[in-house]
């Protein structure tokens, strides 16, 4: 036992506030799970509330009973253990942090007022969602995640007249600086809410444009429950994407929206980080297998765009002597809305397309698709109804479903 700034803290004591300070508020079973990993026994569970008796009654925690059907309790430091916490931690007095939690723990921390910092309680199962997924990071072992809560991620921006508000529930953080917005879903917003949530990412976006600032995330990942795939996920998936793109304008073309399950989230991350090694292994295979085929009736061009170094690979194949089809290949996710941009954006260069010299004069016969995926077969949406988009859109959702096919990322890269 070690006394420190007047305290009976343990190494590991220090390791709960640290951790509380990281997430404003946790349950005993994250507390676990950071000190012996998802298969603890529950023996040492016990450890752990017993480590959580002594900061209680040293009134540095407090525990707070789950609502409506929440089981257990979530633990968050009081306003004594805050001030502690900024102490052994260095905080410096009202400084504002960057807060992005790497592999070493915090770059930074904020200071921010107690009313401010301590978990919503009114919002504790939206909240704890969120630390689940935020731990789930922590379970991919080939790297670490970046990420910052919503006390860093949120931006008020602005003018003195006229002041907003951006909010995503959190960011993480990717090779190359790629950052992805996390928004956690319980399906309580509608259908308006949800374009409003979307309107706000784009005012920020394109306030920030005027300013020659460039903010834009590589894509924004709604998180939604584990019930959610067995119930209504694909209802929902509809709703988000519709919403999204409605109200983000051209922003779909370079930010992607995904959803996913807490339970699938090292699958979906672990595909984001891989996602343009397999487009590059992909145009590699492609390639050489067309050269040794020496099949003069294919023929590989990519469609380069330069605003996010992105190649779309695409095929022109011969049908019989005076027609052809164009084969699209797309990487995908499980819920993502980018294959429905990858894919208009082919479909508005479709003269450019015809104009090519080896296929010039021919008939064009339609579009086929190849998706490449993960672990899980992607979801199309059929019929975007009863939302309404532009007749573009509604004429790509249309097109998309027609000639698609799908490959597996292990099975045509192995």
């Amino acid at each position: 036992m070690a006394y420190l700034l007047g305290y009976d803290l343990t190494d590991y004591d220090i390791k709960l506030i640290e951790c509380l300070v990281n997430y404003r508020g946790v349950k005993p079973y994250h507390f676990a799970v950071m000190k012996y990993g998802k298969n603890f026994t529950e023996s040492q569970e016990k450890t752990i509330y017993k480590y959580l008796r002594k900061l209680l009654d040293q009134k540095l925690i407090v525990k707070y009973k789950l609502q409506d059907g929440s089981e257990g309790s979530m633990y968050y430091l009081t306003s004594k253990g805050y001030e502690l916490a900024k102490d052994l931690f260095n905080i410096e007095e009202g400084k504002r942090g960057e807060g992005w939690i790497n592999e070493n723990g915090f770059t930074n921390y904020g200071d921010f007022p107690y009313e401010l910092f301590s978990p919503p309680l009114e919002q504790a199962p939206h909240h704890l969602l969120l630390v689940d997924f935020l731990f789930k990071l922590k379970s991919i072992n080939t790297t670490f995640i970046e990420h910052r809560i919503n006390l860093y991620s949120a931006v008020t921006y602005g003018n003195s007249e006229n002041k907003f508000r951006f909010r995503p529930d959190a960011e993480i953080r990717l090779e190359n600086n790629r950052t992805y917005a996390i928004e956690i879903d319980r399906g309580s917003e509608n259908h308006e809410q949800l374009c409003k949530k979307f309107r706000t990412y784009r005012h920020y976006y394109e306030t920030a444009k005027q300013s020659a600032l460039d903010v834009r995330h590589a894509g924004i990942i709604f998180i939604v429950e584990d019930k959610r795939k067995k119930h209504g996920m694909k209802r929902r998936w509809k709703n988000i994407c519709a919403a999204f793109i409605k109200e983000v304008g051209d922003y779909h073309k370079d930010v992607n929206l995904i959803m996913t399950t807490v339970s699938d989230t090292s699958e979906t991350i672990l595909f984001e980080i891989n996602r343009k090694n397999y487009e590059q292994r992909f145009i590699n295979k492609l390639s050489t297998f067309l050269k040794k085929k020496g099949n003069q009736d294919v023929n590989l061009y990519l469609i380069n765009d330069l605003d996010n170094d992105y190649k779309q690979i695409i095929t022109t194949n011969m049908a019989e002597s005076n027609a052809f089809y164009v084969n699209v290949y797309i990487t995908s996710q499980t819920f993502e809305a980018n294959v429905y941009s990858k894919f208009m954006n082919v479909y508005r260069q479709i003269n450019a397309i015809k104009n090519q010299e080896v296929v010039k004069g021919l008939e064009f016969r339609g579009f086929r698709k190849a998706i490449i995926y993960g672990n899980e077969m992607p979801y199309l949406i059929n019929d975007i109804g009863p939302y309404e988009l532009d007749k573009e859109f509604n004429n790509v959702f249309r097109e998309f479903n027609d000639n698609v096919h799908y490959y597996r990322v292990d099975d045509v890269l192995v």
